[in-house]
């Protein structure tokens, strides 16, 4: 429907998912929908799904099966956050009852928490990375050292390291849009900045306004940015070529946010820095303690 060319959604998860800023939380919101809808009802999605059946009993079935399932506490959270938005759309359009609405807002989150995924690389490694990179080289190879100085020395997502432009970098500091349409400045150590200008130099040729080009078989630039999901790809080869476990960009966030709270720079200002709402946040980041562990029971006596 449209008044005064304004479109008007009548489907409440719709609604809300255009109320997002930021259009990564958008798509994963709605792949969450998706998901969500079909287990509440076979076959169908947040489109199809009706919404006029909403109710406190149909969440609380939900949460129970979800947890049976073994989700997260925290996963779990997230899906009950999101059907709670819903419902207030829901009950905007007067689609449910204000009865079922603030039944539905009173749900209990599930307490409990799991062991942080992921893993935190030391600055050896990061350095070691970097030069396999370099003694390739080639353009994919001088590149990929720009790629992972800044990943790292930024503390980036991969949906803002697929996003940086030419115009982001301003001498020594990047600006990056984050989750929720936030802007922050992140100052660039020395070493990011100089393997960055040593690849913008490189593709010096192209005017793609993107950072990070697609490099062809044969080692050929084209004026093409690189694809949120192509740095998978990248990353995997990366480790395989520098003989290091597995990891992914945001096991470099996660090394940026470990090191800089080893070099104890105070949780508020990592915070600040990773672009997160909470320090609560920020903690899940921190991986010093698994280190700290595995030095502690070197100590354990034994004969």
């Amino acid at each position: 429907m449209n008044i005064n060319n304004k479109k008007i959604y009548k489907n409440p998860a719709e609604n809300y998912i255009f109320s997002l800023d930021s259009p990564v939380n958008a798509q994963n919101t709605a792949l969450a929908l998706n998901r969500l809808c079909n287990k509440l009802q076979k076959n169908s999605n947040y489109l199809s799904f009706d919404w006029s059946k909403l109710s406190y009993s149909a969440l609380i079935k939900l949460k129970h099966d979800l947890q049976n399932d073994d989700y997260s506490a925290g996963t779990i959270n997230t899906y009950l956050s999101i059907f709670k938005s819903v419902a207030l759309d829901a009950w905007r359009l007067k689609l449910i009852a204000t009865d079922d609405y603030l039944h539905i807002k009173d749900i209990k989150r599930v307490k409990g928490s799991r062991v942080a995924t992921g893993r935190a690389l030391t600055p050896k490694e990061i350095n070691n990375i970097v030069k396999r990179c370099l003694n390739l080289k080639t353009m994919a190879g001088c590149r990929n050292a720009a790629i992972i100085a800044i990943t790292y020395g930024a503390g980036l997502r991969v949906s803002e390291l697929a996003s940086i432009k030419k115009e982001n970098i301003n001498n020594d500091v990047l600006v990056v849009i984050g989750k929720g349409n936030k802007q922050r400045i992140i100052p660039l150590p020395a070493f990011v900045l100089k393997h960055v200008k040593r690849w913008l130099k490189s593709r010096l040729a192209f005017d793609c306004e993107y950072v990070f080009l697609r490099v062809q078989k044969g080692d050929h630039i084209i004026n093409e940015r690189i694809a949120k999901k192509g740095y998978s790809d990248i990353f995997s080869k990366i480790a395989k070529y520098s003989k290091q476990e597995h990891f992914t960009p945001h096991d470099l966030r996660r090394s940026y946010a470990t090191n800089l709270l080893e070099c104890n720079v105070d949780l508020f200002t990592v915070q600040s820095l990773l672009g997160h709402s909470s320090p609560d946040t920020t903690k899940i980041y921190d991986l010093r303690g698994e280190k700290t562990k595995a030095e502690a029971v070197k100590l354990l006596p034994f004969q």
